[in-house]
């Protein structure tokens, strides 16, 4: 079960306005089956996946977001219904959201990353550093021009890591905006200071840095990197102790 520290009778854990929780999880070999806890459309896009591995995340994935949302309200992880957005953003239902609370799911390989906020549109992304490749031709249909020359001077391990901490940056942004494709990712770049605040231009390099938004990346065992992005100046990430998938006693 998703453990926060606190008693499993302790009431919906508190979730500030100026808050934005992020839940870890890590998917094994030997993780027990939970397609049976998916809903009908969830288990059908679950069979879709080739790959065994790919339809245990994938199943994982969306069990585990229910019990974290559970966490927050008084709706039993079986329960949730959620919506789709124009863009294909799932959100949750109206009837059941009083409390107007957010959250976006990533997985990757055997990782899973959620994040929960109230009120503020967010986004995450978890992606492990050894599926990096970093071709020119790769970097310039992703990177801005800005971004390009910066990543120009690093090569092997570090030019793998440094796009990976632009790439999900990216994608936690494109993915907190809910517009999926119809974000131009050359367009969102990133100055990723040694220290201090990550910040974000859009549209022309010489834009001002867009303050609207908070981002955070982190570096996480086995050589992965998650990242967020919030609507919201200031909005601080909370990293909620990191715990296992879901299992059937759950």
């Amino acid at each position: 079960m998703p453990s926060d520290g606190r008693p499993p009778d302790a009431g919906p854990l508190v979730l500030g306005d100026d808050e934005v929780h992020l839940w870890l999880a890590e998917v094994t070999n030997d993780a027990p089956p939970v397609i049976e806890r998916l809903s009908p459309a969830e288990r059908a896009r679950a069979a879709r996946f080739h790959f065994e591995p790919d339809r245990r995340l994938y199943a994982a994935a969306h069990v585990f977001v229910r019990q974290i949302l559970s966490r927050y309200a008084a709706v039993a992880p079986a329960d949730w219904t959620f919506d789709t957005g124009p863009w294909g953003r799932p959100e949750i239902a109206p009837a059941q959201n009083p409390g107007r609370l957010r959250f976006n799911l990533s997985h990757s390989g055997t990782r899973i990353a959620c994040v929960v906020a109230r009120r503020h549109d967010v986004g995450v992304d978890v992606e492990p550093v050894r599926t990096a490749r970093t071709s020119d031709a790769l970097l310039a249909r992703i990177l801005g021009d800005d971004e390009q020359i910066a990543m120009g001077a690093l090569d092997g391990a570090a030019r793998e890591r440094a796009f990976i901490e632009r790439w999900t940056l990216k994608e936690a942004y494109v993915k907190a905006t809910g517009r999926g494709l119809g974000v131009d990712v050359r367009g969102v770049q990133f100055d990723l200071p040694d220290a201090g605040a990550i910040t974000v231009r859009l549209g022309s390099p010489a834009a001002a840095p867009d303050t609207a938004w908070t981002f955070w990346r982190r570096a996480l065992p086995d050589d992965y990197v998650v990242s967020v992005a919030v609507k919201g100046n200031g909005r601080a990430v909370r990293l909620i102790e990191p715990v296992g998938v879901p299992s059937d006693g759950d």
